[in-house]
């Protein structure tokens, strides 16, 4: 570099000075630079020496940026395809620097632009390749073949004009964004994944633009995107996969896909929030919809097809206010406690619709669900005698079902008149064969609301109530008159309790639920609350049938303590509480050395059975019993929550599991997840006992 050995200028006095000359080839080119620097009509005899060193300095100054500019350009080129009929990626002879260049310039690499231009051909990946982007011009006419090496885009993305992209069987990942306006790009079959947006549109100057993939396409930014597909393209989608973890607002994945989305694959949201209301999407799944917790799918008034199975983990939000969900596959299941607008499963063939136990439907508008004249369709639970729970609210059109373990919650019965079989453990359902083949249709304006809401935590659910005792950790033979206190109030059916200045009517509580004297004893008592929104205002829902968490019980079980955290300061060691509503709980309960709150512990995550009750009496200070001696067969003295489990049932505060016939089934199960209102009902019982 020319300025490479020069070293300073500075003014002594009158003089100035160069400490060090500059020098190119061992000629000295300091008054060179003096008079490039200051030309015209003086001498330098006759110039303020100290105006001299201003100007020269700038002068240097802009010679030294415009050298590292110059430096930056050559660092990070564009290097344009030579080849010609065919070629490999790898070779230099196929890359020049110049549009319609010589070839032998570098292989483009993390810093390069690779543009395929003007030749046509084949351009052969033989390995795995990283590159800062990729361009397929409007003039290119070649095909850009993959193979089995991986392809990996940095943050210039991918733009495709003309041309093919024939994929292969390794993955293709891009930092950056994709965008097609036309050309082919197909054979995709491993993962593709995209940092930033995609766009896939055809040009006005393209006649044709195609996108064909059967492998997953992953979705992985740190802030929103969008997934746009425009009017006229080919499009065949596998499946496809949202990881953003942007989180808060800026985790939105927005799609805009003319004509609808159709997916013959998966669509799994493991973090982040799909968007198909902005633009009212429809959307069809041929296998299955997963929504892992923290995740988020907002339909509003879009519709949704699905083939397969709908799973909603316990925190995540599945929002469906205005459009609706049609259940058009064989053979599926529906897991999770999820609120639909309008909710649709017709059948002409016998079939069987599984929903997870403890499962909450809530359909807001109108329920459809129709077999046929000796081709029933039955409901089952996901586990026989476990009940799962619907809150059909308005209109419900319902013929020819075969139904089992359902607890209908909303205040008017589920009446099935036409074809229907009642196969037991049903409540508030009434099955009256008609005389007439057509179907039922009966509309229900009372108890309208139930849908999702904010946990006090800042994590999202929906409405929910709860399995059938049989799933307790109680037997429903407890009483609980005592712990109810009077008769309870109740508006429409539905629980209403009041908690010092306020009350709150709870619609996925109905009064005649066994559970509705518990969840009536801890709200009443201040040691639990329903869930508020993002502004703290009450949803009217307790989430009876909603797994509770550990931030949860550590609230819950030092409320019921009587401890005051009101005067707790400092944060907590544990990240996941800091800046949350349990802060002062999960502090307190560290200060208590209480077992299950390490640092490391996310405080939003389900907890199990033995780790609520040893919370619980660890709270309490109650001394744990060393024997660990008890009937439950799936309880072994070694596990961490054994003597905290035997000492609650040697208290009578747990006694295990119970069929439905109210026998004991010498289970405890200590690993599983415990609902609100099982915690409602232990909580209750120690209020009871007075412990």
């Amino acid at each position: 570099m020319l300025l490479a050995s020069c070293i300073f200028v500075f003014v002594k006095g009158n003089t100035l000075f160069s400490g060090s000359p500059c020098k190119e080839n061992g000629t000295n080119l300091f008054p060179n630079i003096l008079s490039s620097l200051f030309p015209m009509k003086t001498t330098f005899s006759t110039l303020s020496l100290h105006h001299a060193a201003v100007r020269l300095m700038m002068g240097l100054t802009g010679v030294l940026l415009l050298s590292l500019l110059v430096f930056s350009r050559a660092e990070a080129a564009n290097r344009y395809w030579a080849g010609t009929s065919s070629g490999n990626w790898e070779d230099t002879a196929n890359w020049s620097a110049l549009q319609k260049g010589p070839g032998g310039a570098s292989v483009p690499g993390d810093s390069d632009v690779a543009i395929l231009s003007t030749s046509g051909g084949l351009v052969h990946l033989m390995s795995s390749v990283r590159v800062g982007g990729l361009i397929l011009a409007p003039t290119w006419s070649g095909s850009l073949v993959q193979g089995t090496g991986s392809l990996a885009v940095l943050s210039s993305g991918i733009r495709v004009g003309s041309g093919r992209i024939i994929g292969g069987n390794a993955p293709i990942a891009l930092s950056g964004s994709y965008t097609q306006t036309g050309g082919i790009v197909s054979g995709i079959m491993d993962t593709f994944t995209i940092s930033g947006s995609l766009t896939i549109t055809k040009g006005s100057g393209s006649s044709y633009s195609t996108f064909t993939s059967t492998g997953a396409i992953i979705l992985d930014g740190v802030t929103d995107q969008t997934f746009t597909v425009g009017a006229n393209v080919t499009k065949t989608f596998s499946g496809i996969t949202l990881q953003n973890a942007g989180g808060g607002t800026a985790d939105d994945i927005i799609m805009d896909v003319s004509g609808g989305l159709t997916l013959q694959g998966n669509l799994t949201i493991t973090t982040g929030s799909l968007d198909l209301s902005t633009n009212d999407v429809t959307l069809d799944v041929a296998q299955d919809v997963i929504l892992a917790n923290s995740a988020q799918a907002a339909m509003s008034g879009a519709t949704m097809t699905l083939a397969g199975d709908l799973t909603v983990r316990p925190l995540a939000t599945f929002t469906n206010t205005m459009g609706t969900v049609t259940f058009d596959g064989t053979t599926q299941t529906l897991s999770g406690s999820v609120t639909f607008h309008n909710l649709t499963k017709s059948v002409s063939a016998a079939e069987t619709f599984t929903i997870g136990e403890g499962s909450v439907i809530v359909v807001t508008n109108t329920l459809t669900m129709n077999g046929a004249a000796d081709e029933l369709l039955a409901l089952r639970s996901s586990l026989t005698d476990s009940q799962w729970m619907i809150d059909a609210q308005s209109t419900r059109t319902i013929s020819y079902l075969d139904v089992q373990d359902s607890n209908s919650i909303n205040a008017t019965y589920m009446s099935c008149t036409t074809g229907c079989v009642d196969s037991k453990n049903n409540t508030f359902w009434t099955f009256t064969t008609a005389s007439t083949s057509t179907s039922t249709t009966t509309t229900e304006t009372a108890g309208s609301g139930g849908g999702g809401g904010r946990r006090s935590g800042g994590s999202s659910t929906t409405a929910a109530a709860t399995a059938a005792l049989s799933t307790a950790s109680l037997s429903s033979s407890s009483a609980a008159a005592n712990v109810g206190g009077p008769a309870l109030d109740s508006v429409r059916g539905l629980l209403k309790v009041s908690a010092g200045t306020q009350s709150f009517v709870f619609k996925d509580v109905p009064v005649a639920q066994w559970f509705a004297p518990f969840v009536s004893a801890v709200v009443s008592n201040g040691i639990a609350s329903g869930y508020s929104d993002a502004q703290g205002n009450s949803t009217g829902e307790y989430g009876p049938g909603n797994s509770v968490t550990y931030a949860e019980i550590a609230k819950m079980a030092l409320e019921l303590a009587n401890k005051d955290v009101s005067a707790v300061t400092g944060a907590p060691a544990n990240r996941s509480a800091k800046n949350q509503w349990s802060a002062k709980y999960i502090k307190l309960a560290e200060t208590m050395h209480m077992s299950a709150f390490g640092s490391s512990l996310d405080v939003n995550t389900a907890a199990p059975r033995g780790a609520v009750v040893q919370t619980i009496l660890e709270a309490l200070e109650l001394p744990l019993d060393e024997d660990t001696t008890t009937s439950y067969t799936d309880l072994s003295a070694s596990h961490a929550n054994a003597r905290a489990l035997a000492t609650a049932t040697r208290l009578g505060i747990i006694s295990g599991d119970t069929d439905r016939q109210g026998n004991l089934k010498n289970t405890v199960r200590p690993d599983s997840d415990i609902n609100r209102a099982e915690v409602a009902k232990i909580l209750s019982v120690i209020l009871e006992k007075g412990l």
